[in-house]
């Protein structure tokens, strides 16, 4: 690596002065009037002397009296490089504030290393001041906005200028805002001990150590080293102490990426802080992937859209001791971006008192899934009222009620790629007298009122459905036969 030149890698030249020449340009896009698209955008000044300013979105059609999320958005570009006008990220803004959706602030903060940190998170508190301050001022601020539903989400060095930003904040006191969540997606950290996945990832072809240290080295403050807090936030216990202020995060990283080591770290320090932390790492995947994979883009965009609807879970990358589970009330769980799922999975009382637990069991393993969470429990009335809230209204949901409570079943969660779906299919339908012959309810129940097991019907209700059944949490193991059932 003594010839590689981290420059020549970003395409760009430092002058004397200090400054940067940056030979990529990229194509841009205008902001969007034309109401017949599918979203809306706009240009407004944050500080004209700063010359910083911001890109809105918001989707062109909003019901009436409907107030959407605000989503302050700091772009990645490795604190040197990008603009909210390039088209790359004007796209990605549009399909955010399309999908979620919400009324998307793009902050087009100023670059390194003309303007090295703490420059870009002044300029992160002054969005949130223009927020505050345009809440009755500008018209899709005052008419559509929820300003009790407002986030902060930065990806790469965006989400160190949020994390830093969302420290900030309680000092500000952002009335009438309040932040609703922080969203840190591939969270660019560092620090001057290499980790195993920076050593790992050294020759890295998009984000090699080199690279690394040269942007920080070109945004940090002129006689500081990476292990200033501004690059490295377990060094600095003033900072951490902080962190119990931050709210509910969402992190996002994956395993390609060079800092993921740091990422998880700093994801086990909030949760021993007492921070609610949902953390979604895939194996797969390199620094700034989703800019170029579009399912990738799309699978984060629908963890964001779900981000803060329930309990929130977290994946640790090792072992932690949680000091109050009173405190936390987490279950640890692992959550990829690609299709592997958590269901829940429940054995009727008629299941247990039939012996059938070791055949259902049995067909969950055989399929490949992997359990990881199983007890027998008897439960009350008011605990089976609130596992059966949504059918409280049917005229059946008494007797459903009493048959739960009859005896013991038992609740069990499994993991799998599609798990919620084939899950359901191996259970069978709901009326035995439509079940097919081979799933367990075509092989073992007659009557509907005796239908032997329960199974969660979509994703998020496996989620509410666990988290209710299990709020202790449940284990976390990978199976040995992983590598035999999935490519």
């Amino acid at each position: 690596m003594s010839k590689f030149d981290p420059y020549d890698h970003l395409n760009v030249s430092l002058n004397e002065d200090g400054t940067l020449t940056r030979y990529m340009k990229l194509p841009t896009t205008a902001p969007n009037s034309d109401s017949s698209q599918a979203v809306l955008s706009k240009d407004v000044t944050l500080n004209a002397d700063k010359k910083t300013w911001m890109r809105l979105y918001r989707p062109s059609n909003i019901p009436s009296a409907t107030r959407l999320p605000v989503i302050l958005y700091f772009h990645p570009g490795g604190w040197i490089q990008m603009s909210v006008a390039e088209t790359l990220l004007h796209d990605f803004s549009n399909r955010t504030a399309a999908e979620v959706p919400s009324i998307l602030v793009a902050v087009n903060f100023r670059l390194a290393p003309e303007h090295r940190l703490p420059a870009q998170y002044d300029d992160a508190m002054d969005a949130v001041t223009w927020v505050q301050n345009h809440s009755t001022h500008d018209p899709w601020i005052r008419d559509y906005a929820d300003l009790n539903r407002c986030y902060l989400y930065g990806a790469s060095c965006g989400a160190n200028i949020v994390y830093n930003t969302a420290l900030r904040l309680p000092e500000m006191k952002p009335q009438p805002l309040k932040i609703a969540g922080t969203i840190l997606n591939q969270l660019f950290i560092g620090g001057k001990k290499r980790t195993k996945s920076e050593l790992k990832l050294a020759t890295d072809p998009y984000f090699p150590l080199p690279v690394i240290d040269l942007l920080w080295e070109l945004a940090l403050p002129v006689g500081t080293d990476r292990d200033h807090r501004f690059c490295n936030p377990l060094k600095d216990e003033a900072m951490m102490e902080k962190v119990k202020s931050l709210g509910k995060c969402l992190v996002i990283g994956f395993g390609g990426d060079p800092l993921v080591d740091r990422q998880q770290e700093l994801v086990q320090m909030l949760v021993e802080r007492g921070v609610q932390v949902e953390a979604r790492f895939d194996d797969v995947g390199f620094h700034n992937i989703d800019l170029i994979d579009n399912r990738r883009a799309m699978a984060i965009l629908s963890f964001i859209k779900e981000f803060g609807l329930w309990i929130l879970f977290v994946y640790i990358a090792r072992p932690i001791q949680l000091h109050s589970a009173e405190t936390f009330q987490l279950a640890i769980l692992l959550r990829r971006l690609s299709k592997m799922e958590q269901t829940f999975i429940m054995i009727k009382p008629d299941g247990v008192q039939r012996n059938l637990v070791g055949e259902i069991i049995g067909r969950f393993e055989k399929k490949g899934f992997t359990l990881k969470g199983l007890k027998l429990i008897t439960v009350d009335s008011a605990f089976a009222e609130r596992h059966y809230a949504d059918l409280s209204a049917k005229p059946f949901f008494n007797g459903l009620v009493e048959y739960i409570v009859s005896g013991p079943v038992v609740a069990m969660v499994w993991e799998g790629k599609n798990v919620v779906a084939t899950g359901r299919k191996i259970i069978g339908a709901t009326n035995p007298a439509e079940s097919a012959p081979g799933t367990i309810r075509g092989d073992y129940a007659i009557d509907i009122g005796r239908n032997v097991i329960h199974g969660s019907d979509a994703v998020e209700s496996a989620r509410k459905e666990i988290t209710l059944w299990f709020p202790e949490g449940i284990a976390e193991w990978k199976s040995s036969a992983h590598h035999w059932i999935y490519e």
